[in-house]
């Protein structure tokens, strides 16, 4: 199956929200303009869902979320959007809203399900959108890109990360962090990891431009933003003071590269 998960840019300066806190308040919205009354609405949810009273109280309470297979059913018994329930980092917008800032119902159909699609028991569907994470001066999105899934094991990505719903698939385009990424090679981000850690590397919004860097913190504040390309001449570093840091924005850390050889 096809899904699309949410994701929205958010400064790296802000308070992160809490993931069950966000789809707690869609979920009551959703039950508000589907007319449900508030008293009786856990039980009634519950029926629709199959699940127990007990599991839809916690959502409810912003204690828990259902699995990501139960969204799709639970948009359709609200009557909402198949993925209105898929977040990323804040309610209500894609990547493609938070990089271009603009939304069209041709990018929901392009990542809808569709039969062609499959899912395994022990595989899991990570979004990949065509987009491309510069490595190299800088990348600027100019129009609506598509999305489709990919199937991976669903044991391997654990050893990646611990939120399989947080990740998505770019690619990246550029030389500047050869050797370590080459150009148009795969990249797995995960979006939940937005806190940096000195000298991991990262998807990262500067203005308008999309970048991956590896990032470095400085005891003074700075933060160093490092091509691992050794010609410094035509790759150089840059370093941000903490006001300069403002403008820049944690899509999410790098965890897997792939690429062909």
């Amino acid at each position: 199956m096809f899904y699309a998960s949410s994701l929205i840019i958010i400064d790296m300066k802000n308070t992160k929200p809490d993931i069950k806190d966000l789809f707690r308040e869609k979920l009551l919205a959703a039950l508000r303009e589907r007319d449900v009354p508030d008293r009786g609405r856990g039980a009634w949810l519950a029926k629709e869902m199959e699940v127990t009273p007990k599991a839809v109280s916690k959502w409810l309470n912003g204690e828990s979320m259902p699995e990501r297979t139960k969204l799709d059913k639970l948009a359709t018994v609200l009557k909402k959007k198949w993925n209105y329930f898929y977040l990323g980092m804040e309610v209500g917008e894609s990547i493609v809203d938070a990089i271009n800032a603009v939304h069209s119902e041709d990018q929901n159909k392009a990542c809808e399900p569709n039969n062609q699609q499959y899912q395994l028991d022990r595989c899991v569907n990570i979004p990949q959108y065509n987009i491309k994470l510069s490595a190299g001066n800088g990348y600027t999105p100019t129009e609506h890109e598509s999305c489709k899934m990919q199937a991976f094991p669903k044991d391997w990505l654990n050893t990646l990360s611990g939120r399989t719903d947080s990740l998505v698939i770019t690619q990246a385009h550029g030389d500047s962090m050869q050797p370590r990424i080459y150009d148009n090679d795969y990249l797995i981000i995960d979006t939940s990891q937005r806190e940096i850690q000195s000298g991991k590397i990262y998807a990262i919004r500067v203005n308008d431009e999309l970048r991956v860097k590896r990032l470095i913190m400085k005891v003074n504040g700075n933060l160093m933003v490092i091509s691992d390309n050794p010609y410094k001449k035509e790759f150089p570093d840059e370093e941000l003071s903490p006001p300069e840091q403002r403008g820049m924005n944690i899509i999410g850390r790098i965890v897997w590269v792939g690429g062909a050889v």
